[in-house]
C-alpha cells in the first residue's frame, strides 16, 4: 500500500502590529487575516505596559516594556486550542502537519533555540523560545516560521522539522513547560470605535506615575523606563554587543501608496533616512530590498537643521522639495 505524498502548505503572512514580544507578534500575524483586525487594535491596544520589579532583565541589556492587549486571549476573534508538548514526545510533527492541513497556525511556547536552525540562539545557548508556524515544506522536511532570526529580525524563514522536534524534547527531558496552540482566525467584524479610542488615550495620557500594588505602570508613566534605557546605551552602561535589537524603528503597517517624510539628513542616517525602516536600499549587488513596508511613492519635504546640506538619498526618492 503507497503512503499519500502529503502536501506542502503555506498560510499567508502579514507582518503584525507588534512584534517586539513573541506573544503579541504570533496572534497579530494571524489576526491579520480577519479584514477588520486594524480596528480591533486601533480600539483596544494602545496602552504601554511595563513589570517595574521586571525592568530591565537579562543582565540588565533588556527593557521589558510592552503593549497592554493583543495577546492570544485577549483578541476575540482568534479560535484557540492549546496542547503541552509533554505529551508530544514521539508525535509533535504529526500533530502540526494535522493542525495546518486543517488551516490552522500553530503558535509554539517553549522550545528551545538551541536546535531550531535561524532561531536568534541556533547553536548559542539553550533557551526555551517561542514563534509562529506558518506552514511545511514536505519536499524538504521544514517548517515555515515566523520569529526572530540570527540577527534579531521578525521575519519568515524555514527551518528542518528535525530540529524543531528536537527542541521541543529537550524542553521534555529539562522537565520544563512547552505547548503547541493552534490557532486561527474567525469572520469577526470590528468597527472603529472613536469613543473607546478617546478613553484609551486619555487613560493613557492620565496614567498614576506610581507603580499600582502590583508593582505595574501603564501609559505615559512608562516613558521613564525608556528614557532610562536610552540613557544606558548612551553611556555605554549597555554595551553594544547587548543592545536589544528589537527596538529598532519601524513604520505601524507593511504597504503604503505615498510615505511623507517631514526632514531628512546625514545627522539621521549616512543615507539620509533608515533604508531599513522605509523599505528602499536599491542597491541589488550589495543588499536585497526589505521585505516589509512596501512604499509605492517616497517624498521628502526638507532638510533636518544640523543636515549640512547634505540630502542623501535624494536617488532613492520618487519626489522632494
Amino acid at each position: 500500500m503507497t503512503r499519500k505524498k502529503r502536501e506542502s502548505i503555506e498560510l499567508p503572512f502579514s507582518m503584525p502590529w507588534f512584534i517586539t514580544y513573541h506573544q503579541h507578534a504570533g496572534p497579530g500575524v494571524v489576526a491579520k487575516n480577519n479584514p477588520t483586525a486594524d480596528n480591533w487594535f486601533f480600539n483596544k491596544a494602545i496602552q504601554l505596559y511595563s513589570k517595574t520589579d521586571n525592568l530591565f532583565a537579562t543582565s540588565g541589556a533588556s527593557a521589558k516594556v510592552s503593549i497592554y492587549g493583543g495577546f492570544s486571549g485577549e483578541i476575540p476573534f482568534l479560535e484557540k486550542h492549546w496542547t503541552q508538548t509533554r505529551f508530544l514526545r514521539n508525535c509533535v510533527n504529526e500533530v502540526i502537519q494535522s493542525m495546518l492541513e486543517n488551516g490552522y497556525y500553530v503558535l509554539f511556547h517553549g522550545v528551545d533555540d538551541y536546535y531550531v536552525k535561524g532561531k536568534s540562539w541556533y547553536k548559542e545557548k539553550h533557551f526555551g523560545h517561542d514563534g509562529l508556524i506558518c506552514g511545511v515544506d514536505n519536499e524538504t522536511k521544514e517548517y515555515i516560521i515566523a520569529a526572530y532570526d540570527k540577527q534579531w529580525i521578525y521575519r519568515t524563514f524555514k527551518t528542518p522539522q528535525r530540529g524543531f522536534a528536537a527542541g521541543v524534547r529537550a524542553i521534555i527531558d529539562e522537565n520544563r513547560n512547552g505547548g503547541l496552540m493552534s490557532i486561527k482566525c474567525l469572520p469577526y467584524k470590528v468597527e472603529l470605535n472613536v469613543s473607546e479610542i478617546k478613553q484609551e488615550l486619555l487613560l493613557y495620557l492620565n496614567s498614576a506615575l506610581e507603580p499600582n500594588e502590583q508593582g505595574e505602570v501603564f501609559g505615559v508613566a512608562v516613558t521613564p523606563y525608556v528614557i532610562e534605557y536610552i540613557n544606558r546605551l548612551k553611556t555605554g552602561e549597555i554595551p553594544y554587543e547587548k543592545i536589544d535589537k528589537r527596538i529598532a524603528p519601524k513604520l505601524p503597517f507593511d504597504y503604503a501608496d505615498v510615505l511623507v517624510v517631514d526632514q531628512t539628513g546625514k545627522d539621521v542616517s549616512g543615507t539620509g533616512m533608515d533604508t531599513k525602516v522605509v523599505g528602499r536600499i536599491l542597491k541589488p549587488l550589495l543588499s536585497k530590498e526589505p521585505d516589509s513596508p512596501k512604499i509605492k511613492r517616497l517624498i521628502a519635504l526638507g532638510l533636518t537643521e544640523h543636515a549640512s546640506g547634505g540630502p542623501g538619498m535624494v536617488g532613492m526618492l520618487d519626489f522632494a522639495s
